[in-house]
């Protein structure tokens, strides 16, 4: 493709031109570039930006086949999505394209695909949310999909959620031919179809954060754990009892109560998936709160089982 239509795509990646004009004008430069048999390559000078928090290694010198990686790009934003699939194609990298967390479980447990770019910051279930459970399908069944996030770049900083979620890496948007490519090229070749080793799940509560709350008293955690081992059984009937009604501020309040028991425990990764299903039951997303009590739940049997194993040790 010549010089000036790789300038409009990068325009076009940076939001230069913006509503239906923008995927309008978009898809007539890709039909242009298809009937003439191109893809573009990405400017190498903007390999500037991050866009892994770790990679497979890398071998060697040799030549490597042609690939053509099986895509999947979820964003929620309804602009966002088809100007991502497109920046792809252009770049000779077709793309299926969904909008919700999940449609991409869906997607993913229909076909295989070789690399995900998923918005970390969707309505309803959003991308951590969305890798925790595709995490959790692939400890069951076998396999390690590469997920890379999609942040904006009011998220710089949670490169460690993207871990504890379990992400491979991640690009700040406006999304970039180079970055995108790059990506692509790290964890779909051959080295990287090799099983990625499973990254150490963020602990389920931070007993040294807990042992300071209680200002080092010893005697008083101790107080503290008895009355929560106690205490998380009622939680519990009452979330399961809600969620058997379907009534979603019920949800809503009973998770409220489980966030602030996780807070005082100092157990992050429970408060958080407690605070995910809060907001899904105050919003009435009747659609999301099976999956996100699915991911609670199962950060409170590891809360129960952390809180015994320290209760033994004291």
């Amino acid at each position: 493709m010549m010089g000036g239509a790789t300038e409009w795509v990068e325009a076009f990646a940076v939001g230069s031109l913006v509503g239906g004009l923008l995927v309008v004008a978009l898809h007539q430069i890709l039909s242009k570039a298809r009937a003439r048999g191109e893809t573009v390559a990405a400017p190498r000078e903007t390999l500037n930006e991050t866009s892994r928090l770790a990679a497979p290694s890398q071998t060697g010198a040799g030549a490597v086949e042609p690939h053509r990686p099986r895509i999947l790009v979820v964003e929620d934003f309804a602009l966002q999505r088809p100007i991502v699939t497109v920046l792809l194609e252009l770049t000779g990298h077709p793309a299926v394209s969904v909008g919700t967390g999940r449609a991409a479980i869906e997607a993913l447990q229909m076909s295989r695909y070789d690399i995900v770019f998923l918005d970390a910051r969707m309505a309803g279930m959003d991308g951590f949310e969305t890798t925790r459970l595709i995490r959790a399908e692939e400890a069951r069944r076998g396999g390690h999909v590469p997920i890379i996030a999609l942040l904006s770049r009011d998220m710089k900083g949670e490169e460690e959620q993207c871990l504890g979620a379990g992400m491979d890496g991640f690009l700040f948007k406006p999304v970039r031919l180079a970055p995108l490519q790059r990506a692509i090229e790290q964890w779909t070749g051959p080295d990287a179809a090799r099983p990625t080793p499973a990254r150490p799940a963020l602990k389920a509560m931070d007993s040294a954060s807990l042992l300071r709350r209680v200002e080092g008293d010893v005697n008083l955690m101790k107080e503290v754990i008895d009355l929560y081992i106690i205490q998380l059984p009622s939680l519990r009937a009452a979330l399961d009892e809600a969620l058997r009604r379907e009534d979603a501020q019920e949800v809503a309040r009973a998770a409220h109560a489980m966030r602030g028991v996780f807070l005082n425990l100092s157990a992050g990764p429970a408060a958080t998936a407690a605070g995910q299903l809060e907001d899904h039951g105050r919003e009435g997303r009747l659609t999301e709160l099976g999956p996100a009590a699915d991911s609670l739940l199962r950060e409170l049997s590891r809360v129960q089982g952390s809180l015994e194993e320290l209760r033994a040790t004291l």
